[in-house]
């Protein structure tokens, strides 16, 4: 997706060429002084003093200059990020490991039988889950910490959280695919019911005969009718 994303926005390109035309003036006009003073039309005191005034003119221009693209580089930033285009980067590896690693967990939880095997592989996916947490958890947190901003928290802060939420993303993950697991047994069950109750009745009712096609039909409306009123 950073692909399509523009590495810097138009404002700071207008901005980042103004600096080429304020030294290109300055030097321009340090060249005309100083033409000037070698052709006898000014003296060394007025080259002196035209010098000064051009590089205190430069100077300002290029402090208004600093302060412009400073300001549109941290409107353009995005969590530490110099762009939108980098964030994407910076944060699409890790990213994708702790999606890995998640569906890992779920294929642990769901088709591991075995015991030992299942806590052998659980702690193997915790190291993942945990490894790959730290890093998007760095890549939104630890650049956003400003001590000059008013009322942000401490440094302290932002490194525990690159800690403490990588152990919140896995046990979060696991009780949350367990809870999935649960209900998806719990609707197999449910399935497995209702297709033993279909088939039993549906013996009862003498349907499986091919001939029967239209009574099954009327068969099956019906009971799926009832199943949705029962709801």
């Amino acid at each position: 997706m950073h692909e399509y994303q523009e590495k810097y926005s138009v404002e700071y390109l207008e901005v980042k060429q103004r600096y080429k035309k304020i030294i290109h003036a300055r030097d321009k006009d340090f060249a005309s002084i100083l033409n000037k003073l070698e052709g006898g039309v000014i003296s060394v005191d007025d080259y002196v003093k035209f010098h000064e005034n051009i590089r205190c003119r430069a100077e300002n221009n290029l402090t208004v200059y600093h302060a412009s693209k400073d300001f549109i580089k941290e409107r353009d930033s995005v969590l530490g990020y110099t762009s939108y285009k980098n964030y994407l980067l910076g944060i699409s590896l890790p990213f994708f490991g702790l999606v890995t690693s998640l569906i890992l967990l779920y294929v642990i939880i769901k088709d591991v039988q075995d015991k030992n095997k299942k806590k052998f592989f659980l702690v193997i996916t915790f190291a993942l889950v945990s490894a790959w947490g730290y890093w998007v958890s760095w890549s939104n947190l630890y650049h956003t910490q400003d001590p000059k901003r008013p009322g942000d928290f401490p440094r302290s802060f932002y490194n525990a959280a690159l800690y403490v939420l990588p152990i919140i993303f896995f046990f979060g993950s696991y009780f949350i695919i367990k809870s999935l697991k649960t209900i998806e047994d719990k609707v197999s069950i449910i399935i497995g019911i209702f297709y033993k109750a279909f088939y039993r009745d549906l013996q009862k009712e003498n349907l499986v005969n091919p001939e029967k096609v239209d009574e099954f039909r009327i068969f099956r409306t019906r009971l799926t009718q009832k199943a949705v009123d029962n709801e």
